[in-house]
């Protein structure tokens, strides 16, 4: 027994499966021919690109979004060609240490000053690979910044994503993430 799936043209959502037997599907509307019985129609789409049957996305639950956005909130961020770590304590000591340097400049210390927080000493921040990124004043605070919009751009998507609502395979797909 050989299957039709019958599909609109223009979005590739499936409207019909008929079985039959032979090389002709006896149906003169849109169609692909599939080797076996495809079930919920609903839970499949055709690409239109492909000409192939792909399995539909499933709406991600709002709690399925918070899991990898904090997922993704604590898997690091990329700066200034670095790569760090933005687990809860790590967020917690880039926020004290930008606290640190707000009080350094405003105590008159050089937004270009290495040795910042203990005179003597040249400020670094240790990266993910475990190198020693040099940090003055100014880059310091930056940095700050980074993580913060790293944390904020991951929220406000979440939120977006949980106010639309998304059918998805994959939620841990960096194209999900993406602004749209």
């Amino acid at each position: 027994m050989t299957h039709a799936v019958i599909y609109d043209p223009n979005t590739g959502e499936i409207s019909a499966t008929l079985e039959f037997e032979g090389d002709e599907a006896p149906t003169p509307q849109p169609h692909i021919v599939v080797d076996s019985p495809i079930g919920d129609p609903l839970q499949w789409t055709v690409d239109l690109d492909t000409m192939t049957l792909t399995q539909a996305g499933v709406m991600a639950t709002d709690e399925a979004i918070m899991v990898e956005r904090d997922r993704r909130i604590h898997g690091g961020f990329d700066f200034q060609g670095n790569r760090f770590q933005t687990r809860p304590e790590d967020l917690a000591n880039i926020s004290g240490a930008a606290s640190s340097a707000l009080l350094a400049l405003s105590t008159g210390t050089p937004i270009d000053k290495t040795d910042w927080a203990v005179p003597g000493t040249p400020f670094a921040w240790i990266a993910e690979d475990n190198s020693l990124v040099s940090m003055d004043v100014g880059t310091m605070l930056a940095f700050s910044q980074a993580a913060m919009q790293h944390k904020a751009t991951l929220i406000f998507r979440a939120k977006a994503l949980k106010e639309n609502g998304l059918a998805v395979n994959d939620l841990s797909l960096d194209a999900v993430w993406a602004d749209p």
